[in-house]
């Protein structure tokens, strides 16, 4: 019987083998290339590392102001320059200030120049006070001067203001372009005056630049208090007349443009306003006034003296306002009591004050810690300051602190029942007073016959605030006043300050490594080279071994395989796919 003989083929079969091999290693090469060029792309951080320029700021001190450096706030004038950050700053000099454009008598070479390194926040370029002449103020000013305050933004900004003492100041004109503010301050009151310019850079933080920062001196006759108000009577020629009226204040100096304003509860008595015929006797700390300036018109600016007195009967309460110009130096107020007058009465003399009694001046130093001046964040859990206020009495006896008054930063607040006062914990409603101006807290902790302080010791208060939103982004700062029930010896040391930072967040930011990532395994040729010969040998195995044929072969046959083959016909050869699909679904069918 003969046997027929059926020849099968297996060139079809080795080309698709051949066909897969090709695939499978143009996809292994794929792969290598892809991943050189991503582990190519990731660089050291040491690599990325750009040398740019740097800022180089030089400000000038007047010695009158300050005699060192160290504060920028104290300068009146800013240089700048840039270099590159491998080379050193140019030296600051004083050969460059214009002496004709500043209100000072100092000499070109007594001022003093000074360095600021690395100047981060330059967003505020310029600020310049100028007087009502249009010279620049060096630093210092008297409580009736007029300043204007100019300041330059390098670009425009949202809401450009000037914050004064931590309360914030809309300017009086801002520029077309938006650049420049400007506004006119007068009045003062406080010894110091502390001006930043800001605005709202777009994103929720204000802008807090050094270089538009400045604390101006208020030289006033600091120390000044007004404590009692006296009048001696007599009758003369059948009137009443005041004989002697003394304003008692301390800390008094001689002044052309000091002025008395007596004012009457009475509405028949018109307002009498005394600038002349005042004799200030510094010692004794008296502004005394005799009978016969009382009574001269010529002494009074309204052309009214206390003659409108001269029938009046029963008593009178008398305001007296002490002012130097328009600044308010303090006030007292006393009952003037006139008798009626019979024939009889003789006239009663002058009455004599007695000698007052010299008393010892207190000599108290004031100053004021954070627990956390370097940074503090707006929200919680770091958002918060301890401030330890330390008085101490350098008298040779006992004195009394009557009050401690203590101003916020703008943008904080006072947390409640935090104040301890040497230690013991005291209760704000019997030593605290709070009170909200502006921005700003304003806190005043007295009780009703003050604080004794014996020689040599101190009084220690402290308290807690925290910071709110509104804080100022950089240094802000926290002053803190107390008033003695003796004259100062000195009124400087009754004020101290402490500077705090405030920041959006107080976290160092993360600084790249400067190693190589553990996943760049593929930065080095060698390992390249070792890879692509790996996937060369990988190749050449299944190519050449019969099990590596068995593995190619199972691969080809697989539905995995065969899906993805579909998938690629189904795309690049439409009409094969059609056809292939087409025979599967007849063969189920007869199936």
């Amino acid at each position: 019987m003969d046997t027929e003989v059926k020849r099968i083929t297996t060139t079809k079969k080795s080309n698709k083998l051949v066909t897969t091999l090709l695939i499978i290693a143009g996809i292994l090469g794929l792969i290598l290339i892809l991943a050189a060029v991503y582990f190519y792309k990731i660089k050291p951080a040491s690599e990325k590392k750009i040398v740019g320029d740097k800022s180089c700021t030089c400000y000038f001190i007047d010695p009158t102001v300050t005699p060192e450096c160290g504060d920028p706030r104290k300068g009146f004038g800013f240089t700048q320059s840039t270099v590159k950050e491998s080379e050193a700053c140019p030296p600051c000099v004083t050969s460059t200030i214009d002496t004709t454009k500043l209100s000072s008598n100092t000499k070109q070479e007594e001022y003093l120049s000074c360095q600021l390194q690395n100047v981060q926040d330059r967003r505020c370029k310029l600020m310049t006070i100028t007087d009502k002449d249009g010279k620049i103020v060096t630093g210092q000013i008297s409580p009736a001067d007029e300043i204007t305050v100019e300041a330059t933004f390098d670009k425009k900004y949202i809401k450009p203001q000037f914050s004064v003492n931590n309360k914030l100041e809309e300017p009086d004109t801002i520029s077309e372009d938006g650049l420049t503010i400007k506004k006119a301050f007068t009045n003062f009151t406080e010894t110091s005056i502390d001006i930043v310019a800001t605005a709202d850079d777009g994103t929720g933080e204000n802008i807090n630049s050094p270089l538009c920062k400045r604390v101006i001196s208020v030289s006033q006759q600091a120390g000044i208090r007004v404590t009692g108000l006296q009048f001696a009577t007599r009758v003369t020629e059948g009137v009443n007349k005041v004989s002697k009226a003394i304003l008692k204040a301390s800390n008094l100096k001689e002044s052309e443009s000091l002025s008395i304003d007596f004012s009457f509860d009475n509405e028949e008595f018109a307002k009498l306003s005394m600038n002349k015929g005042l004799t200030i006797d510094g010692a004794k700390g008296e502004v005394v006034m005799i009978e016969k300036d009382l009574y001269d018109t010529e002494n009074f600016s309204n052309g009214i003296s206390f003659t409108q007195l001269d029938k009046f009967v029963g008593s009178v309460n008398v305001v007296a306002e002490l002012r130097d110009g328009t600044t308010l130096l303090g006030k007292a107020e006393a009952e003037l009591t006139f008798k009626e007058i019979t024939v009889d009465t003789p006239d009663e003399p002058p009455i004599e004050e007695p000698p007052s009694e010299e008393t010892e001046e207190s000599n108290f130093a004031v100053s004021v810690e954070a627990d956390n001046p370097t940074c503090l964040d707006r929200v919680s859990p770091n958002n918060s300051v301890t401030f330890t206020i330390n008085i101490v009495n350098n008298a040779e006896t006992s004195q009394t602190v009557k009050s401690i008054t203590n101003k916020l930063p703008l943008g904080f607040t006072y947390i409640s029942g935090s104040s301890k006062i040497n230690g013991i914990a005291v209760t704000d409603i019997n030593y605290l007073k709070s009170t909200d101006i502006g921005q700003t807290t304003e806190l005043v902790w007295a009780t009703t016959n003050g604080w004794s302080i014996s020689n040599g010791q101190t009084l220690s208060l402290l308290f807690q605030a925290e910071v709110g939103p509104n804080a100022l982004t950089g240094e802000n700062q926290n002053e803190v006043v107390i008033e003695p029930a003796q004259v100062p010896s000195d009124p400087n040391t009754l004020r101290a300050e402490a500077v705090i930072n405030v920041e959006q967040t107080c976290d160092p930011t993360v600084q790249p490594s400067d190693e190589t990532p553990d996943t760049g395994i593929f930065d080095s040729m060698l390992n390249r080279v070792i890879a692509g010969i790996l996937i060369v040998i990988i190749g050449w195995f299944i190519y050449t071994r019969p099990f590596g044929q068995i593995v190619a072969k199972k691969l080809v046959n697989s539905e995995v395989y065969k899906g993805a083959e579909m998938t690629s016909w189904r795309m690049f050869k439409p009409k094969k796919y059609f056809e292939v699909n087409t025979v599967k679904k007849l063969s189920k069918k007869k199936k």
